[in-house]
C-alpha cells in the first residue's frame, strides 16, 4: 500500500505541477510560455494510462514513445507561434514533462493491478462459501448429506458443469453425483 500511496501522491503532484505552471505570470506574460496542446495532453495522459489495463502490461516504453509522436503530431499540426514559446529549451521541457507523465501514471497503473490481485486473494481467504473443486469439497459434501438426513431438512446442491477437454469424465462424475 505504501507504494501505492507513493504513485498516487507522485501523479497528483504532476497534474498540479502542470496546472500551476500555466498560472504562473509575470507583469501579465506567462513565465514558460507552454503550448495549449501540451496542458491538454498532459491531462489526458494520466487518466488514460491508469484506465485501460493493456497500456500498463506491455513495457514502458511503448507508451512514452506513442504520446511522444502523438506530441510531434500535434506539434507539426499546430502553428506553435500563436499558443506558445518557440524556443527549443521550451520544447524540450514539455517533451520531457509529458514524458514523465506517461512514465509516472504507467507505475501508478502497475501498482494498482498489484494491489487488486492482492485484494483479492484476501478476499478469497474471507468468503469461505466459494466454489470447490469436486475432490476438494468431498468430505464437506458427505457431512451435509449426513446432517440433511439426521435433522430431515432438504438439502440443496449445486453443481456446474464446466466444459472439459475429456467430456465423458466429466459426465461420469455428474451422473455418480446424481
Amino acid at each position: 500500500m505504501t507504494n501505492l500511496k507513493k504513485s498516487l501522491s507522485w501523479n497528483i503532484f504532476y497534474l498540479l505541477f502542470i496546472l500551476v505552471l500555466g498560472q504562473l505570470d509575470r507583469s501579465n506574460t506567462p513565465i514558460i510560455n507552454f503550448a495549449a496542446y501540451f496542458y491538454l495532453t498532459a491531462i489526458v495522459i494520466v487518466p488514460i494510462m491508469i484506465f485501460v489495463p493493456s497500456l500498463h502490461k506491455i513495457s514502458v516504453v511503448v507508451p512514452m514513445t506513442f504520446w511522444g509522436a502523438i506530441y510531434f503530431a500535434l506539434f507539426r499540426i499546430t502553428e506553435r507561434a500563436n499558443t506558445g514559446s518557440t524556443n527549443v529549451e521550451v520544447i524540450i521541457l514539455e517533451l520531457v514533462l509529458l514524458e514523465a507523465g506517461v512514465w509516472l501514471s504507467y507505475q501508478l497503473a502497475v501498482v494498482i493491478e498489484g494491489s487488486q490481485s492482492l485484494m483479492d486473494l484476501l478476499a478469497q481467504g474471507t468468503f469461505p462459501y466459494q466454489a470447490l473443486e469436486l475432490d476438494d469439497a468431498m468430505d464437506q459434501i458427505k457431512n451435509e448429506f449426513a446432517r440433511s438426513r439426521r435433522f430431515h431438512h432438504p438439502l440443496a446442491v449445486v453443481v456446474v458443469h464446466a466444459f472439459n477437454k475429456d467430456e465423458e469424465a466429466a459426465r461420469e462424475m455428474l451422473k455418480s453425483l446424481q
